[in-house]
């Protein structure tokens, strides 16, 4: 009884082992493209305040 408990638990973490890894994946993917994108965002922000005639306010927007 308890080598069947114990076949059970081993069938059951190696089927959920690829779908755990699968979602970390996607994680670290969406994260990537946030950062990404921030940083994009940083850069045009930060060039229009310098070569803007204005100055920008970044608690306003």
């Amino acid at each position: 009884m308890k080598n069947l408990r114990a076949i059970g638990w081993v069938l059951l973490l190696a089927l959920t082992l690829p779908f755990n890894s699968a979602c970390i994946k996607a994680q670290t993917n969406h994260n990537f493209e946030l950062v990404k994108n921030l940083d994009i965002f940083t850069a045009l922000y930060r060039e229009l305040d310098r070569n803007y005639v204005d100055t920008l306010n970044s608690q306003k927007q």
